[in-house]
């Protein structure tokens, strides 16, 4: 290393930063504490170019806090469905709405006040402060949390209860009383561009005073606990068409895919009534968090006189614009259902006064 070079962790990320940096992204241009919020919330478990197309449309509909607090629950579910994890969307929606009444749209100025809102942890609540005030509030997301454990060579579990206060006050002191915000930015892209799960160590700023490489251990950390293997669940979707268009039931607010679309879900075909029949298409693998899902839709065939479960009736295009999850939507893209729909149903459909 040249001996001209920055000394400290946060110098040498600062620097890095201002030269390799990802300085175009869209909630870095125009930067308000409510834009920046709503990214964080989106980058959660989810890359940035995942968020990016999905975080110009939520800004497009609701640009500001106010926009978004008297917007409907279903609507915010919508320009969210896709990016997974449902409980942000929801959570999004009832601080604005608690922002907008009780702190007159003016997001609150101390962190302490910010982390009781739903949704939003110390490390979001000072990466807002961070990066619009440019204040020296450490962060301590997925990104962070690798960088500082490699730099350091800690090798006790991330998750752990301990290492989380160990990391926590090894950000504190990393943490630059200056160019906040830029060394904030560049930890976050330090982590999610070079230190990530294959690091790029060459192109490291880090390199010479990393632990980890030096002991040749970048790759065995960070160290997490066993996951909790994913429990497998069958699920039967049952597409019935009508006149070319698929029914459509809006999900509650329980169990997976909260408010979104989806065509009637069972868990056993044995619910079908004998009087129906059914076309089987191939069955295909969705994995969430907890829950790895072998998906199995049929085509539903009914009798003229059958009474239709409760719904919409959309065309592929409504289709695929109304929030509907990922897993739906790749039936409806990869498996071409409403085409095999209408090969299978050719001269069967059902006339209009059996609805």
């Amino acid at each position: 290393m040249q001996s001209n070079m920055p000394d400290s962790i946060g110098d040498k990320i600062t620097t890095w930063q201002q030269s390799f940096g990802r300085n175009n992204l869209p909630w870095q241009q125009n930067i308000t504490p409510y834009r920046v919020w709503v990214s964080e919330i989106m980058l959660q478990q989810t890359q940035v170019a995942t968020v990016i197309p999905y975080y110009n449309r939520f800004m497009s509909s609701f640009p500001t806090v106010d926009a978004l607090a008297k917007a409907q629950e279903a609507t915010v579910i919508e320009h969210w469905a896709g990016l997974g994890y449902y409980q942000r969307a929801r959570n999004l929606h009832k601080t604005s709405q608690i922002i907008h009444s009780d702190y007159q749209s003016v997001f609150p100025k101390k962190p302490e006040s910010r982390i009781q809102l739903p949704g939003i942890g110390k490390s979001t609540a000072h990466a807002i402060l961070s990066i619009c005030h440019d204040a020296p509030y450490p962060i301590l997301d997925g990104n962070v949390k690798r960088v500082l454990s490699r730099y350091y060579g800690i090798q006790a579990a991330v998750d752990n209860t301990e290492t989380i206060k160990q990391l926590w006050h090894l950000a504190s002191e990393a943490m630059p009383q200056q160019n906040c915000r830029r060394y904030t930015q560049g930890i976050m892209d330090l982590g999610a561009t070079i230190c990530h799960k294959k690091p790029q160590c060459p192109s490291c700023p880090l390199q010479d005073s990393c632990v980890a490489f030096q002991q040749n251990i970048q790759t065995q950390i960070p160290v997490k606990k066993p996951k909790n293997k994913k429990r497998k669940e069958d699920l039967y979707c049952l597409c019935y068409f009508h006149n070319g268009k698929l029914l459509m039931q809006q999900r509650d607010n329980n169990g997976i895919w909260p408010k979104l679309w989806c065509p009637p879900i069972e868990k056993a075909l044995t619910s079908i009534t004998p009087h129906r029949t059914v076309i089987r298409l191939p069955s295909y693998k969705h994995i969430l968090t907890h829950i790895e899902m072998t998906i199995h839709p049929v085509i539903v065939l009914t009798s003229p006189d059958h009474h239709w479960p409760p719904g919409k009736w959309l065309d592929e295009s409504q289709a695929l614009t109304i929030g509907i999850p990922t897993a739906i939507k790749k039936l409806i893209r990869n498996q071409s259902l409403f085409q095999s729909a209408k090969n299978h149903l050719s001269g069967r459909e059902i006339p209009a006064t059996a609805l």
